[in-house]
């Protein structure tokens, strides 16, 4: 299935092949089985609790928002995860404009680049914002039912690790430029910090992450990654070359890596539960996200792991 695309809610005029057929019922049904459950739990409360993946385990889906849930303000810039359907539409906008600039996709009509994984509950998408305006987004997508977008390059390498570890993949990743480059790296590590905290809090202990080669050296540098892939084409970035790299946070609570440079960058300052709640995506925005989703390959890797 590498390299085969597929979209959610369309139309299509030429007939199904085999393998297509089985993504057609599948994205549907999951579509289905969404809708389903939200209509039994209206209050998202227990909203898919268990999503069965492919390999027959659950991924449990991130707790939901607490009351006392507040937006983190630095600096006059304000993080948080996206709770609502303008949130989540000012990063996907966001996304595909920097994408679009950068050569890596051609522009679409909705002006809004959606991934099949950001229409689950186990997906969360982080914004910065500055008089609401988003300038910087990155998205969490945690191993689940349609396991993780790298796959459709890296299967093999995430099924090795998916053997061991529960994986969050950190990706569309888009920032308007500032004023200084200085600036700019402040709200990306800012955010960046807001998703570490997240993920750990809701159990991933592995964040994965392709990146272009150029950017490597930066994210093992500064962020700590390490590399768990070689370079490869990317297909659903223009076949640019990447680079699959892994950010350990299984680290036991009473132990922490106190003396390595990402714990101190991620987790030297905590931030507090009321900033790291989450609101599941709404039947609502569901609909309206369907049909933006971009003509992104089913992961091979989930089937190659069954």
């Amino acid at each position: 299935m590498v390299g085969r695309s597929w979209v959610l809610a369309t139309h299509r005029t030429e007939p199904f092949d085999d393998a297509d057929q089985n993504v057609h019922f599948r994205r549907f049904a999951l579509l289905g089985l969404l809708l389903r459950d939200r209509a039994r739990n209206p209050n998202g409360d227990s909203f898919l609790g268990e999503t069965a993946d492919l390999n027959g385990k659950g991924a449990s889906h991130f707790a939901p928002c607490p009351r006392t849930y507040e937006p983190l303000v630095e600096n006059g810039v304000v993080y948080k995860v996206a709770s609502n359907q303008h949130e989540r539409a000012g990063a996907f906008r966001l996304v595909h404009d920097a994408y679009v600039d950068a050569g890596l996709i051609p522009r679409n009509v909705l002006q809004m680049r959606v991934m099949p994984q950001h229409l689950l509950p186990t997906t969360a998408v982080f914004v910065a914002s500055n008089n609401q305006r988003v300038i910087a987004t990155m998205t969490l997508v945690v191993d689940g039912e349609l396991g993780l977008p790298m796959e459709s390059v890296y299967a093999h390498e995430v099924c090795a690790m998916r053997q061991r570890s529960r994986l969050g993949e950190v990706s569309a990743l888009a920032s308007v430029p500032a004023a200084t480059a200085a600036a700019n790296l402040d709200v990306v590590v800012g955010l960046m910090r807001l998703m570490a905290q997240f993920a750990r809090r809701h159990g991933v202990d592995h964040l994965l992450v392709a990146v272009h080669p150029r950017h490597a050296r930066f994210y093992r540098r500064c962020f700590g990654f390490k590399p768990f892939g070689s370079e490869k084409s990317y297909p659903s970035v223009g076949n640019r070359l990447a680079v699959a790299l892994r950010l350990d946070l299984s680290w036991p609570e009473a132990d922490p890596p106190l003396h390595d440079k990402n714990y101190e960058l991620f987790f030297g300052k905590q931030i507090a539960d009321m900033h790291l709640g989450f609101s599941p995506i709404s039947t609502a925005e569901m609909h309206f996200f369907a049909s933006a989703v971009d003509n992104e390959p089913l992961p091979s890797g989930v089937l190659a792991c069954a």
